[in-house]
């Protein structure tokens, strides 16, 4: 919360900003598609995000 005790939520058109706080749902990641992974470029490196049987992510680079 910022000094007001006020909450400070901003949208970005994927995930939201809660404060400091950059927050982004993995379901927004997979919508619309039945894919198990999403490709991430990072820094001009290429990394995947894997779903797993279990629910779980995995970050691969």
């Amino acid at each position: 919360m910022n000094k007001d005790n006020k909450v400070t939520a901003v949208s970005l058109g994927i995930g939201f900003q809660y404060n400091n706080d950059i927050q982004i749902e993995s379901s927004e990641l997979f919508a619309n598609t039945s894919a198990d992974s999403v490709k991430i470029k990072h820094l001009n490196e290429n990394y995947v995000l894997e779903k797993t049987k279990n629910g779980k992510l995995i970050l691969k680079k």
